[in-house]
């Protein structure tokens, strides 16, 4: 357990000092709600897409987070050859990509914190209606957006191919999961694929959790799934070299 901690603390070192994760993966999502809150004036509206903004701006920022970021920077591990050295010492791939795990997890939780407060004391965003929903959705979300980047973490053999994989399926999930333009906008045919992808699933469950309501069964089944799935996955086909 000493080890895996200092395995964690020394990904977090190197994460924090990586100064493009902390502006996109904290302050994208942030700077998003504060656009919107300028623009919209949440406090003075009764539109029920008040409750889309915030939960929009985390799908966007933990989404490129686990996808892109963190499946890029673990991809460059294995391209430098750290991980072949790695692989001769004790620490063991699960252990690494536990690290790797709970560092972005740290920070995915920092950004939630910090659109929540921006939101609400800043603009004028409603605070979560149903707070037990917001936090099982955030969990679940967390789980499966990070699982899956921890996926594409362990299969890609480089870091341009972490890359290209991570973005292609970022937007994808941007156009399907009703980020772009909200769910109640798109043709019925792509909102519901978008209810099965995981930041349509993601960004359905929070608005409903932030409008006081329990969120969908399938959705919260769909980020479960992609956590325990993509998770296992990751562990199991996780490669040195």
């Amino acid at each position: 357990m000493h080890a895996f901690r200092k395995l964690v603390g020394t990904e977090l070192k190197v994460t924090v000092r990586d100064a493009p994760v902390a502006l996109v993966a904290v302050i994208f999502p942030a700077a998003i709600v504060a656009i919107f809150g300028a623009i919209a004036k949440p406090g003075e509206s009764s539109d029920p897409l008040k409750y889309f903004y915030q939960p929009m701006s985390l799908a966007m920022g933990i989404g490129v987070l686990s996808f892109s970021l963190m499946a890029t920077e673990m991809a460059t591990y294995r391209e430098k050859g750290i991980l072949r050295r790695l692989a001769t010492t004790p620490v063991n791939p699960s252990r690494l990509l536990g690290a790797q795990l709970v560092t972005n997890l740290i920070i995915a939780c920092a950004a939630v914190i910090a659109v929540v407060l921006l939101g609400s004391l800043a603009f004028g965003f409603p605070w979560p209606g149903d707070a037990l929903a917001f936090l099982v959705t955030i969990v679940l979300s967390l789980g499966a957006l990070l699982g899956i980047g921890t996926f594409i973490a362990a299969v890609a053999p480089a870091s341009r191919v972490a890359t290209g994989i991570g973005v292609g399926f970022y937007f994808v999930n941007l156009v399907l999961g009703g980020i772009f333009v909200p769910k109640e906008q798109l043709p019925a045919a792509l909102s519901n694929i978008g209810d099965y992808s995981p930041l349509g699933a993601m960004l359905a469950a929070l608005r409903q959790a932030w409008a006081g309501h329990w969120p969908m069964p399938l959705h919260l089944i769909v980020l479960g799934v992609c956590a325990v799935l993509f998770g296992g996955l990751a562990i199991k086909l996780f490669r040195w070299e």
